[in-house]
């Protein structure tokens, strides 16, 4: 799941199924600070060059869009996993800090309350992000890379196996060049490719 699209959707919807809490339907995402990239650019073409390399190695991809021009909500990106019984999801994300000097990569797994795949989940992520940084060289946000979150939408939505991967932060200058170079966001998809290997 490539994250954000080209408009981003603030009409509310529900957290979790049976929540009265709810969150904006699809959020804006972040821009790099020195290239100006959008985040959805950058996840869509990770996405989409993730998506190539998969079905390279001879696996059934499931992506919920290939273009920025949609309108598709968090619950509507869970159902789409749902519907097609994936073995595993990965959303991809980058990240954003008012601190600039903070930079890296961490994924985010729902906590054990949220999903019947708590143990493959935190494998899946840390597998595949131990390869991903292997790749691309960036360093690790967090302890063991990890974040275990229980808000968010398509998490709480989603009754498969799903992890998201903050790919990096285009807040921090340096990083936010990096990605911006289209053969990086290569070198980021065959990172991922190697964890799913």
């Amino acid at each position: 799941d490539p994250g954000h699209q080209k408009v981003y959707d603030p009409a509310p919807e529900p957290i979790a199924p049976n929540s009265y809490t709810s969150k904006q339907r699809v959020a804006g995402g972040c821009r790099g600070v020195r290239s100006g990239i959008y985040e959805h650019d950058v996840a869509q073409d990770v996405g989409l060059e993730l998506k190539r390399l998969l079905e390279a190695e001879g696996a059934t991809v499931v992506i919920t869009h290939e273009t920025t021009e949609v309108n598709i909500s968090n619950i509507e990106r869970a159902e789409i996993f749902n519907e097609a019984n994936v073995d595993l999801a990965i959303r991809l994300h980058c990240n954003q800090s008012n601190d600039r000097k903070m930079r890296g990569a961490f994924m985010l797994v729902p906590v054990e309350r949220c999903t019947n795949y708590y143990e493959y989940n935190v494998k899946a992520a840390k597998t595949i992000l131990e390869e991903y940084l292997e790749e691309t060289k960036l360093p690790m946000r967090y302890k063991e890379g990890m974040t275990y979150r229980d808000d968010q939408t398509c998490f709480n939505w989603c009754t498969r196996p799903i992890i998201n991967i903050e790919m990096g932060h285009l807040s921090n200058p340096d990083e936010d060049m990096l990605i911006a170079d289209a053969d990086f966001r290569k070198t980021m998809a065959r990172g991922l490719l190697n964890g799913f290997l």
